[in-house]
Order: structure tokens, then C-alpha cells, then sequence
């Protein structure tokens, strides 16, 4: 995982030699699933699927947001 910005991280995969995000995850305890998708599109994102954690908010818990894109 590479952390993109305060409590937001990259899930990065290889393909055809260069890096590529797989996901973002968002921590739960310092961004809003509203937040994580303003974030998602202000950064040019195009997510395939948003998943919004479930219970309640706690250290681990993230929001992710999936699809593919070329890390720059």
C-alpha cells in the first residue's frame, strides 16, 4: 500500500511493468464515504465499485473504492 494523503492509501498492483491502483482505502475516522468519493473524483478516479464500511467507526475501519488507474 502507498498513502496518498492522510488516512488515504493506494492498493497498487504491477501490470505490464508499471504501477497501478487497485483500490483506495479510506480511514473511516477521518473521512465520510461522501468525503472519500469528492476525494476519488477531485483526483480523477474512476471507480468501478464504493463500498462504505459498515459499524461503527473505529482506527481500522476504511471505506474503499475500486478500479483501476495508472499511479503517476
Amino acid at each position: 500500500m502507498k498513502e496518498l494523503a492522510p488516512g488515504i492509501s493506494a492498493v497498487l498492483g504491477i501490470k505490464e511493468g508499471h504501477s497501478e491502483i487497485q483500490a483506495l482505502r479510506f480511514e473511516k475516522t477521518k473521512h465520510t464515504f461522501n468525503e472519500a468519493k469528492k476525494w476519488a473524483t477531485e483526483h480523477n478516479y474512476k471507480p468501478i465499485l464504493e463500498e462504505e464500511a459498515s459499524g461503527e467507526a473505529k482506527k481500522d475501519s476504511v471505506d474503499r473504492i475500486d478500479g483501476g488507474g495508472r499511479l503517476e
